[in-house]
């Protein structure tokens, strides 16, 4: 059997004491860095697709 560690949420991790104390060493702003997170996750999106190519067959 392997054993998988449950994936934190980025939220989960950033309530971290010690990555919030390691945020505030490297002067890491937490808001700005949720605004940079939420840009990205949205730039990571998958875009839909047209719809002649939902109903080509894989």
């Amino acid at each position: 059997m392997i054993f998988r560690p449950k994936e934190r949420m980025i939220t989960e991790l950033l309530g971290d004491p010690l990555v919030q104390m390691m945020m505030h060493a490297d002067r890491v702003d937490p808001q700005d860095l949720a605004r940079e997170l939420h840009k990205l996750a949205n730039a990571l999106k998958p875009k839909s697709l047209p719809i002649a190519c939902r109903v080509c067959p894989a």
